[in-house]
């Protein structure tokens, strides 16, 4: 990363496509397995696992979103990627201390996406062990 936890522009690049399919655990709606499995799908694409997925998660995303969890009437359709960016480079950009207080407060929430995460992540990693087995299946024998 950049100067200060800021993610360079080509970080950003990278990082964006992951951020979007984490910011659906953020919204105000009920995620039912077909919507699950999209965003484990996009995450895959983005080529993370569960993992590092969830280190992202817990750094960059849930801090800037998980205020939209503590909303009455928080947003409950999907964000653009330029808002998605807009509200993780603000967390970010913010000094060290603030973005370990955000990430305090964030934790808070957990247990609101807590169980729609373990799901994604159970896709996540079962796609990864087939993956894996595709590989060894093609694999040549000596």
């Amino acid at each position: 990363m950049g100067n200060a936890g800021k993610p360079s522009e080509a970080e950003i690049a990278d990082r964006l496509p992951l951020w979007a399919a984490l910011s659906a655990l953020f919204l105000d709606t009920e995620h039912d397995q077909t919507s699950l499995a999209r965003s484990a799908e996009s995450i895959a694409a983005t080529g993370c696992g569960a993992r590092e997925a969830a280190k992202v998660l817990d750094h960059d995303v849930a801090p800037a979103l998980y205020p939209n969890l503590l909303s009455v009437a928080g947003e409950w359709t999907f964000w653009t990627d330029d808002e998605v960016r807009a509200a993780v480079m603000q967390h970010l950009g913010r000094g060290t201390l603030r973005r370990w207080m955000a990430r305090a407060r964030a934790c808070t929430v957990r247990q609101a996406y807590a169980s729609d995460w373990k799901a994604i992540a159970a896709m996540l990693d079962q796609e990864a062990s087939l993956s894996c087995t595709e590989r060894d299946r093609t694999k040549p024998t000596l």
